[in-house]
């Protein structure tokens, strides 16, 4: 069975007003960005599942508030707002990983970026299709195998031919082998100023079809 967590701090480490997400009736997700855990750069709005980088000269990043150290999850990411000078980076990381730095940047993390990048322990690992503002992206996040998929709209995952990327049938994906131990949350990371992504980690319908044996976060 799947190892969850909720991490939540008080008081506020960066003075973030922490607005309570709404319970998951309805078989509902109740999971949001967590503005307890994030950089001080970021403003939170939608019931936390907003951010905009609303100051700073560099990356501000958030986790999420569930964490999972097994299982299989999936999630979706509207890129509301991109001004070009990103980059952006959305993933996951573990509680140590840094929020101030770009997704990707320590090995405690991992990040796609609106190029196409991925990356991983302060590299590049791989280019695939990127992302621009009005997408909705998708990650699908298989814990107990440590790989990442990540796909734009509805279109192929990694970027590759139907087949050889399919994280139902654990073909293909991101290896993060030698990702340091979680447990892990869904990351996102904005630079410029002005830029805008929603989160939706299952609280609604997803604009996309989840992969067969995976799940919202809870």
């Amino acid at each position: 069975m799947p190892t969850l967590s909720r991490r939540r701090t008080w008081p506020p480490t960066h003075g973030a007003l922490y607005v309570p997400a709404p319970g998951g009736g309805g078989g509902a997700s109740s999971n949001t960005w967590n503005p307890l855990d994030a950089y001080p750069y970021l403003t939170f709005s939608n019931v936390n599942k907003t951010i905009t980088k609303h100051t700073g000269s560099f990356f501000a990043a958030t986790r999420a508030l569930d964490s999972a150290s097994s299982g299989k999850y999936y999630w979706e990411i509207t890129i509301d707002i991109l001004s070009g000078t990103g980059p952006h980076g959305y993933g996951i990381a573990n509680a140590a990983a840094s929020l101030s730095a770009y997704a990707g940047q320590d090995n405690g993390m991992v990040g796609w970026a609106e190029d196409g990048n991925i990356f991983y322990n302060n590299g590049f690992i791989s280019t695939i299709q990127g992302y621009v503002q009005g997408n909705t992206i998708c990650l699908a996040w298989d814990a107990g195998n440590k790989k990442i998929w990540f796909r734009t709209n509805g279109g192929n995952w990694n970027n590759a031919a139907i087949g050889s990327q399919d994280p139902a049938s654990n073909i293909g994906g991101t290896n993060l082998a030698t990702l340091d131990a979680g447990p892990y949350f869904a990351l996102a990371t904005l630079n410029a100023l002005g830029d805008a992504a929603t989160v939706n980690f299952g609280a609604t319908a997803f604009a996309q079809t989840m992969p067969s044996g995976f799940t919202r976060w809870p």
